[in-house]
């Protein structure tokens, strides 16, 4: 249990400090967390990892059309490298985001307090 302390300036020279009561725990309970959200982000991943080829060869699909557009604005491909890399590696890993997300948005008391 945490303590919260408030001090009196009774003296100039010392303080006097008092226990509350009232204050909140200095650790918040990670049950929920631990038994509830986890196991969803577990499942989530478990579903996006047999798709992840297929997602990554769709992704690099659609960063070609991408790139057409690019070169003929005549901006730099430089600047598609990190978008690139980041969209095709971690993008199929964006359905565990998605889908946690909405799980836990359509049960708010799952979220750790």
């Amino acid at each position: 249990r945490r303590q919260q302390l408030r001090y009196d300036n009774n003296t100039s020279s010392s303080m006097n400090v008092h226990e509350s009561e009232s204050a909140p725990p200095l650790v918040p309970n990670l049950l929920p967390f631990w038994s509830t959200f986890l196991p969803k982000v577990g499942w989530a991943f478990c579903k996006v990892l047999p798709a992840y080829p297929f997602l990554a060869v769709l992704i690099s699909f659609g960063f070609l059309f991408v790139i057409n557009l690019w070169e003929f604005l005549g901006l730099p491909l430089e600047w598609l490298n990190a978008p690139i890399y980041y969209g095709v590696f971690y993008g199929p890993f964006a359905y565990t985001y998605v889908h946690v997300k909405r799980q836990v948005l359509i049960g708010q008391k799952d979220l750790p307090t």
